[in-house]
């Protein structure tokens, strides 16, 4: 049985599927789970995953949190062709669903999605990234 975190994960995938997302996995393949409630848990310090192989896209954010729906973009963005990486295909794809978003009327959803484009172009967030991920030995 789900928790009611899982559920709400669950809608939101969902929804964000149905509004921004619509020609995206029409065979209802792919799941969403939460970092903290898989049973294999993944060792990750990133916020979020995308398995293409497993086609599960996991999350390591309460339910609760602001981002949530962002980060849900964000992934199913990483989940489609040639975005693997933060490229310009990515981008292009998360500008995309910035239009999307705001057609639906979710304004606010649609700032979030060009403040993380812009957070992925900026030469300084890289630096920092990349500087984080050696100190820490994650790389």
């Amino acid at each position: 049985m789900k928790s009611s975190g899982e559920k709400k994960i669950a809608m939101f995938f969902e929804q964000i599927k149905k509004d921004i997302f619509p020609e995206w996995d029409k065979k209802d393949e792919w799941r969403v789970k939460n970092f903290k409630d898989d049973s294999k848990h993944i060792n990750s310090d990133y916020l979020g995953k995308c398995d293409s192989t497993g086609k599960i896209i996991y999350l390591n954010l309460d339910p609760e949190d602001w981002k949530i729906e962002m980060l849900m973009v964000h992934e199913i963005c990483h989940a489609q062709k040639g975005c693997k990486s933060h490229g310009d295909q990515w981008k292009k794809k998360m500008q995309e669903a910035a239009y999307r978003c705001e057609s639906a009327g979710k304004y606010r959803l649609a700032d979030q999605i060009r403040h993380e484009i812009e957070n992925y172009s900026s030469k300084s967030f890289w630096i920092d990234f990349m500087k984080e991920r050696i100190t820490s030995k994650n790389f």
